[in-house]
């Protein structure tokens, strides 16, 4: 079982605890014994057997130095209770470009377990980057292709349609996610 917890808006860092103790309730609620406050909590909703939860999404498409000041504070809580659990952090909302590149790096220096790279482009990206796995250092962090939609009209236009080209493409660049 996996589960993302967004860090929503920005919040000042000396207000974050409510929402990593938020984090830090969602995994016992989804593992906890059932003598547990949240284990409790789910057993009393019919649920008596932990999930088993292995994995956690912190973020989704934030980007930037203050979303890796933010990721850091999860995930020194999470570990520190759950170091079991696997942190998926995010790379931002795009597969390129100065937000990308920078997040990658800064979650390589951190040794993030999985970064979490979304994709809504043009069917001519997704043809282009069948290979984008080919190179990616297998010794980094994995990466969880979260997201990705090819775009027929623009990125994020409502007028998008589902086309032929966009499931073949999309398709072309699931055999480079396969490899």
């Amino acid at each position: 079982m996996a589960c993302q917890f967004n860090t929503g808006e920005l919040v000042p860092m000396d207000q974050l605890d409510p929402y990593i103790q938020d984090a830090l309730d969602l995994i016992e609620f989804a593992n906890g014994d059932t003598s547990t406050a949240w284990g409790k909590v789910r057993t009393n909703m019919g649920h008596p057997e932990p999930f088993h939860m292995k994995y956690i999404g912190v973020g989704n498409e934030q980007w930037g130095p203050e979303y890796i000041k933010r990721y850091k504070e999860f995930e020194k809580a999470i570990h520190a209770m759950y170091p079991y659990i696997i942190i998926i952090s995010g790379s931002g909302p795009f597969p390129d470009g100065e937000y990308f590149e920078y997040g990658w790096e800064e979650l390589k220096k951190i040794n993030a377990q999985i970064v979490d790279e979304h994709y809504y482009r043009s069917p001519e990206w997704f043809l282009e980057n069948a290979n984008r796995y080919d190179s990616y250092n297998r010794n980094g962090p994995k990466v969880f292709a979260g997201e990705y939609a090819a775009q027929s009209k623009g990125i994020a236009k409502e007028s998008n349609e589902n086309t032929w080209e966009c499931a073949l493409s999309e398709a072309a660049f699931m055999t480079g996610l396969e490899r």
